[in-house]
């Protein structure tokens, strides 16, 4: 899934959408969690089911999450984003 690729994270938190993703494929190297974002455990279904309601269910929350991550993504320019994939697939090859 290409959506769970660190350029797709890096557009979600600059739009300022409340993110919600799982530590897979170096989404959680974009997304810090509880400071721009909920990064739960590839897998976990009650944990993601959790965090969602967090955010559904705490507009505060979710507000607060999307303004830091609008202001965090500003320092991720194309290089930036391409260092961090490659970087995902060594870890991913390297075991």
């Amino acid at each position: 899934d290409l959506h769970s690729f660190p350029t797709r994270r890096s557009s979600d938190l600059a739009a300022g959408t409340p993110v919600v993703t799982t530590d897979f494929a170096g989404a959680d190297e974009v997304v810090r969690h509880e400071r721009d974002g909920l990064v739960v455990r590839r897998g976990d279904a009650p944990a993601i089911g959790a965090a969602l309601d967090r955010m559904i269910s705490s507009p505060a929350d979710a507000a607060r999450l999307a303004a830091v991550a609008r202001d965090s993504v500003a320092g991720y320019s194309m290089r930036r984003q391409a260092d961090l994939i490659r970087g995902s697939f060594q870890r991913a090859i390297s075991g």
